[in-house]
């Protein structure tokens, strides 16, 4: 990439680099707005730095970077743009890693926390790669994981509109004043309230009990804001608040099957964050998905991620070629200056040969069309010479995977070569859970599902399960981080890192949701696949 230099919004003289393809207004749209944050970042690395040194810290300092990888500060201050997004990726790279774990490949991460849901993809063990995405209007041109994000969490504000209607987000109640329940001066009745008053979430349990809650403020706003609105009791409204949260991850989960082709019934999903162990078996089960897979620690998952990634430099050459007569040696000497350049990275990094590993990738597209694809290349089809057939079906299987549809019949070109460098960390694998005494069970009365009848349920605190523990549900697992909800007709096992496997007892059959199956009208998924949602019970109710 072209270096530019010559700003010094800093102390330190700041180099960043600008993308070397072709489309003027997003490089420039890119480059202005790495040099804006560039000064920003690089007075809060050297201050962390500095902090660090004077508390003794001798260690590796490394920083998270948007597209997965961690980065020394020097390559991560060299463009500082690689880190906008960088907030993202921790879930999804500590996903992958439980997915490794577990033995399967394909999976979707759900992160849901106080104001929003994070959601990726993760198929063959890996997630995908954006090369642009836009952030407040402005095109960004740098390597992103391929995360989605929606405003629905646990501070989501329920409300009832001017149409009679009960509505979940997008506002929400924020960390200050935060949810009713937290008796910080907050009023307005939120998804955790509902959780409160439908007795998932309880004073004794919450953060371990190091946080109070209170279960009256919370029925107090939902009764003010929404039952006495609408009519219906309180229970009811808490209810559908969650149904109706509930609903739009479900939607969230199903727009992101559809756009990248995905068959849900082969995959799991994997819910972390405060709140999403308590949607999981919901949306799994309305998904007609594999299984759930939730993590030791849903609550610092993210974190766990920035232990899990290895360094990465990305690299890329803007190569205009036809695949048809583009000489073979030209192609490969792009990939192997790109190597050259990435691999004396890892070596400044310490890194050595052994550690290095290279991921070759090409932008292509048919000759016409305005978006490109990145497509993966394995080093057999460049060794040697241009294996251009393979290539070609490469290109055709990803294309119809995310279209539905390939011409192979039509011209195929190159738009730029890129190159993806990892080298290995050393780390030492997480120990097995260690097994502890049987569990005891205590029990709650709380609402699951209609008929609205507080049935009791076993409670067990999750740091007693041991590995290899069975349950059925329904069941509540509380920790001090989060709290997961297992329904009537699922089976929980614990695995031996702790995590929990969730499956259906008997699985309901579901079309699956791919871009095939809502091509067209006639293609419309059974009801019983489709998200259950509380606004018909609600208006049945309300006599509206």
């Amino acid at each position: 990439m072209r270096s530019l230099r010559g700003f010094r919004g800093c102390r330190s003289f700041c180099r960043i680099q600008t993308d070397p393809r072709p489309e003027e207004w997003r490089r420039a749209s890119t480059t202005a707005t790495v040099a804006y944050v560039g000064p920003i970042l690089n007075r809060y690395v050297t201050g962390l730095q500095t902090a660090l040194k004077g508390m003794g810290f001798r260690g590796r300092f490394l920083l998270m970077r948007s597209d997965g990888g961690v980065a020394m500060v020097e390559a991560a201050t060299q463009n500082p743009g690689h880190m906008l997004t960088s907030g993202l990726a921790g879930g999804v790279i500590a996903a992958e890693a439980l997915l490794r774990q577990s033995g399967h490949k394909a999976a979707v991460a759900l992160d849901v926390g106080g104001t929003s849901a994070d959601l990726a993809a993760i198929q063959s063990g890996r997630t995908g790669v954006r090369r642009e995405r836009v952030m407040d209007g402005q095109p960004i041109r740098l390597p992103t994981i391929d995360v989605e994000t929606i405003s629905n969490g646990g501070g989501s504000v329920a409300w009832v509109d001017a149409g009679h209607a009960l509505r979940v987000g997008p506002e929400s109640a924020g960390s200050v004043p935060g949810p009713a329940c937290y008796a910080l001066g907050g009023t307005r009745p939120t998804v955790t309230d509902a959780a409160v008053v439908l007795g998932w979430l309880q004073p004794e349990d919450y953060l371990g009990g190091e946080m109070t809650i209170d279960p009256g403020l919370a029925h107090k706003a939902l009764s003010e804001a929404v039952a006495l609105p609408l009519g219906i009791s309180v229970d009811e409204a808490a209810l559908g608040v969650i149904r109706i949260a509930n609903a739009a991850l479900v939607q969230a989960v199903r727009k992101l099957a559809v756009e990248r082709g995905l068959d849900l019934r082969r995959h799991l999903l994997i819910p972390a964050g405060g709140a999403g162990p308590l949607y999981g078996a919901m949306i799994a089960r309305d998904l007609g998905m594999a299984g759930i897979l939730v993590p030791r620690y849903p609550g610092i998952f993210a974190a766990e991620g920035l232990l899990a990634a290895d360094l990465c430099h990305r690299d890329q050459m803007h190569f205009h070629q036809s695949l048809a007569v583009v000489p073979a040696a030209k192609v490969s000497q792009g990939f192997d200056r790109l190597r050259s350049r990435t691999a004396a990275l890892l070596r400044a990094d310490g890194v050595p040969a052994r550690g290095q590993t290279f991921r070759l990738q090409a932008e292509l597209r048919h000759v016409g069309q305005w978006h490109d694809l990145t497509v993966d290349i394995p080093p057999r089809l460049v060794r040697g010479g241009l294996d251009r057939s393979g290539l070609a079906a490469l290109f055709h299987r990803k294309h119809k995977t995310l279209y539905g549809h390939s011409d192979p019949a039509a011209p195929i070109e190159f738009r730029s070569l890129a190159i993806e460098a990892i080298g290995q960390l050393d780390r030492n694998a997480p120990g097995p859970t260690q097994a502890t005494a049987p569990a005891t069970a205590r029990h709650r009365a709380i609402i699951l599902s209609d008929p609205l009848l507080r049935e009791r349920v076993p409670v067990l605190d999750r740091a007693e399960l041991s590995p290899g523990d069975t349950r059925s549900g329904p069941l509540l697992l509380p920790q001090k981080d989060s709290t997961t909800v297992v329904f009537p007709g699922q089976h929980l096992r614990v695995l031996a890192d702790g995590a929990l496997w969730i499956t259906e007892v008997n699985p309901r059959p579901c079309r699956p949701s791919t871009a095939r199956s809502f091509s067209t009208k006639s293609h419309r998924l059974p009801r019983r696949c489709r998200p259950r949602c509380a606004v018909r019970h609600i208006r049945r109710s309300s006599g509206t």
